[in-house]
């Protein structure tokens, strides 16, 4: 049964962009689950119920309240209320969900502050119970922080405009969990890619015949289609095309039929940053910025 669900806006302040990418990430999953309490989603300052700042910020934030961002190593002064680094998904919503849940238990009111908005949030499928998805959103947090965990998440800095110009590469991400879509979106930015995605076979398949893509991230287990199946569509739109599948397992059997659709490598889900990479480069070039990368 879905459930009103209390839709919280959070403003950030001087932190650096992969870390937004993460918290864009972590929000997206607090959306899902129709037994959460709290929802959250990045917002501009002057509509944020709360604001995350650097703990080295100097920018001066009013009316909201602030929790400081900071490094577990670095030393707290015992003034705002902080959040250590790295921003995994299970201890940024439990932060953010004991802060709010105090403040529905005992409101104070501040000038300037903003009202928080109550949706009727349903879950993505409403023929799901309760419990289908609790397990649906455990499952994504455990892949987000085993993705952030593994290593921390480095965003190379922008090309400059005087970059030498080359021809880009083009790939293909086909997964139905957002989850990996959005951790495969987090890795693929170290690469001079650019990448669409797709969330059923029917989509990809449409991409692939629209379009010629230099890899293509397939699921093997997709609700419309196995990914197989799309891996011999997109061989037989292009052979130049190179195939990494996606499973949850890697049997002899899984391998024997990549390898009759012609697949040319595996990945295990959750999948490392380091796993990833290692073997993405040999398919795709490393961006400008991320090739001082020991890899």
């Amino acid at each position: 049964m879905a459930k009103n669900k209390t839709h919280i806006s959070v403003g950030v302040v001087d932190l650096p962009d992969h870390e937004r990418v993460i918290l864009k990430l972590i929000f997206a999953v607090s959306h899902k689950s129709a037994v959460r309490n709290f929802a959250y989603s990045l917002s501009d300052l002057e509509h944020a119920n709360i604001v995350l700042r650097d703990a080295s910020s100097e920018t001066p934030v009013t009316a909201q309240p602030v929790l400081n961002v900071m490094d577990s190593t670095a030393k707290h002064d015992g003034g705002a209320p902080t959040m250590l680094r790295p921003l995994i998904a299970t201890r940024v919503l439990a932060i953010l969900d004991d802060y709010f849940a105090q403040q529905q238990s005992a409101p104070v009111e501040t000038e300037g502050s903003h009202d928080v908005a109550i949706v009727n949030d349903r879950a993505d499928d409403g023929t799901q119970g309760d419990s289908d998805a609790t397990r649906h959103i455990a499952r994504d947090i455990s892949l987000i922080d085993d993705a952030l965990l593994n290593e921390d998440i480095v965003v190379p800095p922008p090309r400059t405009a005087d970059a030498p110009k080359v021809a880009r590469k083009r790939a293909l991400v086909v997964d139905d969990s957002p989850a990996v879509r959005k951790q495969l979106e987090i890795e693929l930015v170290h690469f001079d890619v650019d990448v669409d995605y797709a969330a059923s076979a029917r989509q990809a398949i449409a991409m692939i015949d629209a379009n010629e893509y230099d890899v293509a991230f397939l699921d093997v287990v997709l609700p419309d289609m196995d990914g197989y199946q799309i891996c011999k569509r997109a061989k037989a739109r292009s052979r130049r095309t190179k195939v990494v599948m996606l499973t949850g397992k890697a049997t002899t059997e899984d391998k024997l039929k990549g390898t009759l659709a012609g697949c040319d490598a595996y990945l295990v889900k959750p999948v490392g940053r380091l796993t990833f990479q290692s073997t993405v480069k040999n398919f795709l070039p490393l961006s400008v910025g991320a090739q001082s990368l020991k890899l």
